[in-house]
């Protein structure tokens, strides 16, 4: 439990950290709220990153937080958080289902609720409510009806963790680990009122303004088809984990899952490299490889960040990697992704329809690597990967080993943009037409220096 909750006036015991999570595969939402003080980047850590939009000036907050960096601060009337896609994930049906969110009121309103957590939207019936109600204590609702109130007395200043478990038929409430409103017979199909805002956090759906949070809110995870809790627990005193955790996250530098809405040109970089779209670039459901969606490019289009020194990567290792699906089959190059200004390396598709790749340096001059022996077959997702072990460079594709290449010396500073999608130097040339999906840069690390079996799963996290 967190050091300095009590519920109903007991303390809770602490536990150590959770480090895995055996039902990791059924997170609908998983929201950390860490970042930089005053962002309103709100990244989805879950399978299936859904997309969100703040509203009024709710914002990251490093002035209280629970765990990690920061808290999601709603101080006003008006300040909240809508997510804005997933909304097949975030109604339960008639299956079991889990809500857990921490939060802090800064102030309590006299008469008014102070709204959590809001699935509601039109006349829905069945769409969950998390609110500290006008008495003071902590509601679950569907549709405004109350099914669970709870007996903690909710303070101003104080930290809560709410979560809410359905198992079966069984529902249940606990506050900071202690289930209170005794267990209700539930037989609600659960939905949510609106696909393209399922869910806000912090507000009143319907009134935004009349039954504001008024504090803070952090660690919200929604488990689907799982009912976490049947008896008091003790949370643990860490963040939500995952189940897979990547060994070289803090060299991760750029991560991309092109999760989203379809249309949307939103590109969140988990590492923070903000990318912009080109000729109207922009995720599509039809086609993906993990997840919700997939960067759709139609041969005019493409995406890019600008440049930073932490994408730059010296004399050191490093392993470029993502997934390609060509929507028809290659009679010109190319590029799939690149970092290119006097000095730099890139990955593309030759003329050919085999995978190829570069890597230009003062010590080396421009070294080809490959084409590789097996052609990239159109309509059909491949994983690619380019990584350098010493001076040994490796293309990979499928996991297989095409071509390897030496290069002596570091690449040194680039001043280019990451282009994905485009010729790095001539943003005019090599366009990609298809999807790409899952795309990861590690510095320091090479990943790969032999065959390997390709990702079963998106890119994990920390």
């Amino acid at each position: 439990m967190m050091a300095g909750i009590v519920a109903g006036g007991r303390p809770v015991p602490q536990t150590a950290p959770a480090v895995t999570d055996p039902y990791w595969s059924s997170v609908s939402l998983l929201m950390h709220f860490d970042g930089d003080d005053g962002s309103t980047v709100f990244t989805d850590s879950s399978p299936r990153p859904k997309t969100s939009t703040p509203f009024g000036d709710f914002k990251l907050s490093t002035s209280w937080k629970q765990y990690g960096t920061a808290s999601g601060l709603a101080l006003a009337a008006g300040d909240y958080l809508r997510i804005t896609s997933g909304a097949d994930e975030l109604s339960f049906g008639s299956g079991d289902f889990t809500i857990e969110i921490t939060f802090r009121l800064d102030s309590i309103q006299s008469g008014v609720p102070n709204y959590i957590y809001d699935s509601r939207w039109g006349s829905s019936p069945n769409s969950p409510q998390i609110s500290v109600t006008e008495s003071g204590t902590i509601s679950f609702m569907r549709s405004g009806f109350e099914l669970i109130t709870g007996t903690t007395t909710i303070s101003a200043g104080a930290t809560y963790v709410v979560s809410v478990s359905r198992v079966g038929t069984a529902l249940r409430m606990f506050v900071n680990g202690v289930q209170e409103g005794g267990t209700q017979s539930d037989a609600t199909v659960w939905t949510v009122g609106s696909a393209s805002n399922p869910l806000t956090i912090g507000a009143n759906t319907f009134s935004p303004s009349h039954a504001p949070l008024l504090g803070r809110v952090d660690e919200l995870r929604v488990t689907k088809g799982v009912g976490r809790y049947t008896a008091d627990y003790q949370p643990a005193d860490a963040a939500f984990p995952v189940l897979l955790s990547d060994p070289y996250w803090s060299n991760v530098v750029s991560l991309l899952h092109f999760d989203g809405a379809d249309g949307s040109q939103v590109f969140t970089d988990v590492k923070g490299n903000t990318f912009s779209p080109y000729n109207g670039a922009a995720l599509s459901t039809l086609q993906k490889k993990f997840g919700t969606a997939s960067l759709l490019l139609n041969g005019n289009q493409y995406v890019s960040a600008p440049s930073s020194s932490a994408l730059d990567f010296d004399s050191g290792d490093f392993t470029v990697e993502g997934w390609v699906r060509p929507a028809a089959a290659v009679a010109s190059r190319q590029e799939i992704i690149g970092r290119f200004a006097t000095y730099g390396w890139g990955m593309q598709i030759a003329d050919t329809g085999f995978l190829r790749a570069y890597v230009v340096n003062a010590s080396s001059g421009t070294v080809i690597v490959g084409p590789g022996s097996t052609l990239v077959t159109a309509g059909v997702w491949s994983h690619v990967a380019l990584c350098r072990s010493g001076s040994t460079v490796r293309l990979f594709l499928e996991g297989a080993i095409q071509a390897t290449a030496t290069v002596n010396g570091p690449i040194g500073a680039i001043t280019a943009s990451l282009f994905i999608g485009v010729d790095s130097s001539d943003q005019a040339l090599r366009r990609f037409n298809g999807n790409l999906d899952e795309f990861r840069i590690t510095k320091g690390i090479a990943r790969y220096t032999a065959n390997f079996t390709p990702p079963a799963a998106a890119f994990p996290g920390g």
